[in-house]
Order: structure tokens, then C-alpha cells, then sequence
């Protein structure tokens, strides 16, 4: 259901409201989130970065007071690039030797690539990484470090 918030108010029986009631109510009713939360975050955003609150505020007014038409562009440019991919994808697969059918007699055909055991080594491989890293940038580490740093001073003395 689309709903025009422009004489949302009208349709109510209540007093005509500026475009901030217009915004916050949309927004509220839109987001399902009380008006109030509304209203603190645009008057926090407007503190923290006046300008982009301002594009943000008169955006949500375009997109409230014309239903369905940002969803339809959206839409349309989505088409576009998907299909600007799709005739990509296709030339490639093409020309490319990457997307080379593979015959039954060259090794490492469709049936013979198994990437499992190729997968499983790679994460015991992040694992350990992560591990590694852990332990050298611990407290303890370079507490560890110190101290093999001074018994060796104190053996050269």
C-alpha cells in the first residue's frame, strides 16, 4: 500500500503539518519505529553532520511525496547493469579460455578439480595465522619478550 504523505494529515482530520510532521511521520510509519526515535536521530544527525542530515531530510521528503517512483529508477538501473553483465559474462565465456570447456582426457578436467581438500588447508591455514597473530600482539608476549631481553643482558654481564 502506497501512501501519499503529502495530504496524509487531510485524510486524518488533523491540522495541515509542515514537512517535518510530513517526514517524521512517514518515516515513523515506514520504519515501524515511534516518531519520537525519528525526530532524535535527525536532530543527533543534524548535530553531528548538518549538511548530509539536510540531503538525507529532503530526500526522504522526494521519496515520501512521490511513492514508487525512487523504487521504479532503482529498479530500472538494476535491469540496466545486470544486463550490461550479462552480455559481459557471455562475451567471456566466448573468448575467454578461462570458460574453455574442459575435455574428458586433459588432466585436471571439470571431474578431476576438487577444491575440499584445497578449501580445508586453507582454513587450518587462517587458523593458525590468527592464532600466531593472537599471541604476538598479547600483553603476555611482549611481557615474555622483556624478560628474555634482561636474562640475556644479565648473562653478558
Amino acid at each position: 500500500m502506497t501512501r501519499n504523505y503529502r495530504n496524509d494529515h487531510q485524510d486524518q482530520g488533523v491540522k495541515q503539518g509542515g514537512m517535518f510532521s510530513r517526514v517524521t511521520h512517514g518515516l515513523a510509519d515506514k520504519s515501524g519505529l515511534p516518531r519520537k526515535y525519528i525526530i532524535a536521530g535527525l536532530v543527533i544527525g543534524a548535530i553531528l553532520n548538518f549538511s548530509l542530515t539536510v540531503i538525507v531530510f529532503f530526500g526522504t521528503l522526494y521519496w515520501l511525496n512521490h511513492p514508487g517512483k525512487l523504487e521504479r529508477k532503482v529498479d530500472k538501473m538494476k535491469s540496466k547493469v545486470r544486463n550490461i553483465f550479462s552480455s559481459d559474462d557471455a562475451y567471456q565465456r566466448q573468448y575467454s579460455p578461462a570458460y574453455a570447456s574442459p575435455t574428458a582426457d586433459m588432466p585436471g578436467s571439470a571431474e578431476d578439480v576438487d577444491f575440499s581438500d584445497l578449501k580445508r588447508q586453507f582454513q587450518d591455514l587462517e587458523r593458525r595465522a590468527s592464532d600466531m597473530e593472537e599471541k604476538v600482539t598479547s600483553d603476555e608476549y611482549k611481557l615474555n619478550s622483556e624478560f628474555r631481553k634482561m636474562d640475556k643482558s644479565d648473562k653478558g654481564v
